[in-house]
């Protein structure tokens, strides 16, 4: 599960796409530690170095507006393909790469004028979900069209981004990789020409589209996420089981160039010595803990939790015998297969409340309505070290990108200030489903404000468990603490694969109870708690401020 993101206007997008592209990160230094699990080759952190060109149409350039900003805007944007083409490429066997998202750094870059190399047909994608605002974009599609004719503005650039990366079975990452790159990375989308547009379908969602893509993409048809889930070189049917191969539609050296990008390690860590400092979870009261699980497919069958809520009412009946009840009358049963009827985070949550039984003993428990979901609170004791802890999970909208409006701020803001242990399961949203900036708008912070209350306790393990979370997540939060003067620890887990189910809040509780009671916790043991796989790649970063 990978495409996160229903429709997001375009202003939205000054949290991602707005970092400045200029300014080195510091956050890549911030960390003390840095642990992989899960690749059972070569691993580690690494500056990815490479050259790029994009060519714009001069026609659709705004006059209002800087050209160097213009520019600084197209560059990011190729730069996001060179990210997403390894989103789609996750076989066995392949090179695992994700980029940090705010990493990016360009060190030379010249431009001369050129004629636009492109004939293409802007129409619209007549989409509900799709609207864009983009100003280039928005330019190009009120014109129709671009010629050969048409001037054109080249940019040539050397940039580098810090990315993890991981080389299966046993090899070695790569000195040098070759990755495709679209020349025009706002009109890509109509390189594949109307003609050659495919009808795709994924799980409820259909659409004629550009197939050289992951089907998911027929979920959000939208020409600016292309970059997300492309495939140049994809082969593949259609939903009329039509073969289509990309590398008939998209020719290298005339609609993406190749490019040869540099890898030189920053980091590599011995996944024998873990990074966790779980000796700090404190032992003279309950571990505090919130779990949120996030609605993924808001079109399927969402969880009755109207329904769940009047069942967990505090009653005589013991935890398990209530909830088997539930789910047999909700028809959630264990064998249910899902399919595209169900809503994936809906059948993530019933897996996950229906294991809990083999990793803790409920005493107590209530349930509260939410907007759009509820709030269940557990008090109960992990079975292997007897650790005492109080237990929430929260389910509903958690998608700045959807319709819904997302209900787990509050919920976010408390466990991130109060709890000792907090992990997210939802769609990323880029990032912004979890982020400072995000969370402070909706709860109505400002700077003040948002810095005390996510000041944190001494010692937190916070947990990304959505795809790729290693691109997005966490850094905003750490450096929120640093600069408020707060001292403490933070473990962080991110993922570096396509991950999104209840094994890893699972995984990640039953590792926590097994070191607890072996005083022993090494970062490897994630792979034997029988909740993880073997393809799971996981990064696990330490840090005191």
């Amino acid at each position: 599960m990978k495409f996160m993101r229903p429709t997001w206007p375009w202003k939205l997008l000054s949290i991602v796409a707005l970092l400045p592209l200029l300014l080195a990160s510091s956050l890549a230094q911030a960390f003390d530690a840095l642990t992989f699990v899960g690749c059972d080759g070569q691993s580690g952190e690494y500056r990815v170095e490479f050259d790029g060109q994009v060519v714009l149409n001069k026609k659709f350039l705004a006059a209002g507006q800087p050209l160097a900003a213009q520019v600084q805007n197209a560059i990011r944007q190729q730069a996001k393909f060179l990210a997403g083409y390894f989103y789609s490429r996750q076989g066995a066997g392949q090179l695992r790469l994700v980029v940090s998202d705010d990493t990016l750094r360009v060190s030379s870059l010249r431009q001369r004028e050129v004629k636009y190399p492109f004939e293409l047909e802007l129409g619209a994608v007549q989409h509900p979900d799709v609207r864009i605002d983009q100003p280039y974009m928005a330019a190009a599609l009120k014109a129709g069209r671009t010629k050969k004719s048409d001037p054109g503005l080249q940019i040539h650039y050397r940039a580098s981004v810090v990315a993890i990366a991981c080389m299966p079975q046993g090899r070695k990452v790569p000195g040098t990789i070759t990755i495709p790159i679209p020349s025009d990375p706002f009109l890509f989308y109509w390189n594949v020409r109307p003609q050659d547009r495919r009808p795709i379908r994924w799980r409820k969602s259909f659409f004629v589209v550009n197939p050289c893509a992951d089907a998911e993409i027929a979920d959000l048809p939208h020409p600016y996420y292309l970059w997300y889930v492309w495939d140049p070189r994809k082969t593949g049917t259609d939903d009329e089981r039509r073969e289509f191969r990309c590398a008939r539609l998209l020719k290298s050296g005339r609609d993406y160039r190749d490019v040869r990008a540099k890898l030189s390690v920053l980091r590599r860590q011995d996944p024998n010595q873990g990074a966790l400092a779980l000796d700090r979870l404190p032992r003279s009261r309950p571990l505090k803990v919130t779990v949120l699980w996030g609605v993924l497919d808001p079109k399927s069958k969402v969880f009755p939790y109207q329904d769940f809520v009047k069942a967990f009412s505090p009653g005589p009946l013991p935890f398990d015998s209530k909830l088997a009840s539930f789910m047999k009358t909700a028809g959630y049963t264990e064998e249910l297969a899902g399919g595209a009827e169900h809503d994936r985070g809906s059948l993530y949550l019933t897996a996950f409340l229906r294991h809990l039984s083999m990793i803790l003993v409920v005493s107590d428990y209530k349930a509260e309505a939410m907007a759009g979901g509820f709030l269940l609170h557990l008090s109960a004791r992990l079975k292997q070290s007897g650790t005492a802890l109080e237990l929430r999970v929260f389910f509903g909208p958690t998608d700045l990108l959807s319709g819904a409006e997302p209900a787990h701020w509050p919920v976010l803001a408390d466990a991130l200030a109060l709890d000792d242990i907090v992990l997210y399961n939802g769609h990323s949203g880029l990032g912004a489903n979890t982020s400072v900036e995000s969370l402070a708008g909706a709860l109505q912070l400002n700077a003040n404000e948002t810095s005390r209350r996510l000041k944190g306790p001494p010692y937190q393990l916070v947990g990304y468990l959505s795809c790729f979370s290693y691109a997005y997540f966490g850094k905003d939060l750490l450096e929120l603490r640093k600069k408020s003067g707060a001292t403490g620890t933070m473990d962080v887990i991110y993922t570096g694969s396509d991950f999104t189910s209840e094994r890893g809040p699972l995984g990640v509780l039953e590792f926590i109870d097994r070191n607890l009671a072996a005083r022993r916790p090494r970062a490897r043991d994630l792979l034997s708690s029988g909740y993880f796989r073997n393809e799971d790649f996981v990064v696990i970063k330490n840090t005191s401020y």
